[in-house]
C-alpha cells in the first residue's frame, strides 16, 4: 500500500507541477499578446507620424516648386517685357508687327508693343540669317529703324510699305508682307502686300 501511495503522490505532484506550468505558459502567452499589441500600437503610431512628416515634406516641396515656377514665370516675364530707364518711346505708334515671308518660306519678323502699364515687348526674327532675339535686345536692334518711320494713319498704304521696306532693308522679292500698327490715339490699321 505504501507503494500505491507513493505512486499516487508522484502522479499528483506531476499533475500539480504540470498545472503550474500550464498557468505559467498562459501567463507568458498573455504577456506576449500584451507586448504584441503594444508593439503594433507603437508601429501604427510611428507609421502615422511618418505619413504626416512625409505629407508635410511633400507640401513644402510643392510650395517650393510652386514658388520656383512662379519665379521662373516672373523671370520669363522679365525677359520678355521690360521698361525703359528714363526714356520715352520715340515712335508715333504703340504697336508695330511686321511679318514678311520670302519665296524660300523663310520668315522675317519685327515686333514692338508698348502696353498700358508702360511695359514694352519686342521681338526680332530673321530666318535668312538665323537670328532670333526678344526683349530689350530686340528693342535695341529695332529702335533706330522704328524711329526713322514717318508714316501716320492717313498715309497711303503703298507709301507705308515702301518706307518700311526701305528702313528695314527688306529684299523686295518677298512672297507676302503683313504689317499691323496701333497708333498713339488707339487707331489700329493693317497693311498687306
Amino acid at each position: 500500500m505504501k507503494y500505491v501511495r507513493f505512486i499516487l503522490l508522484i502522479v499528483m505532484s506531476v499533475s500539480i507541477l504540470q498545472g503550474c506550468n500550464t498557468a505559467k505558459e498562459k501567463a507568458d502567452k498573455a504577456e506576449d499578446k500584451t507586448e504584441n499589441v503594444k508593439n503594433a500600437a507603437e508601429n501604427k503610431a510611428e507609421n502615422v507620424k511618418n505619413t504626416v512628416e512625409d505629407k508635410t515634406k511633400d507640401d513644402r516641396k510643392e510650395t517650393s516648386d510652386s514658388n520656383t515656377n512662379n519665379n521662373e514665370t516672373k523671370d520669363e516675364y522679365d525677359e520678355e517685357k521690360f521698361k525703359l530707364d528714363n526714356e520715352t518711346v520715340p515712335f508715333t505708334f504703340h504697336k508695330f508687327k511686321l511679318k514678311v515671308i520670302y519665296e524660300n518660306d523663310k520668315e522675317y519678323k519685327a515686333e514692338f508693343e508698348k502696353e498700358e502699364d508702360d511695359y514694352l515687348e519686342a521681338e526680332f526674327k530673321d530666318e535668312n540669317i538665323n537670328e532670333e532675339i526678344e526683349g530689350k535686345e530686340a528693342y535695341d536692334k529695332l529702335k533706330d529703324k522704328l524711329e526713322k518711320l514717318t508714316f501716320d494713319q492717313n498715309t497711303d498704304t503703298n507709301k507705308i510699305i515702301e518706307e518700311v521696306t526701305k528702313e528695314f532693308d527688306l529684299n523686295p522679292d518677298y512672297k507676302s508682307l503683313k504689317l499691323k500698327v496701333r497708333f498713339e490715339d488707339g487707331t489700329e490699321k493693317e497693311y498687306t502686300k
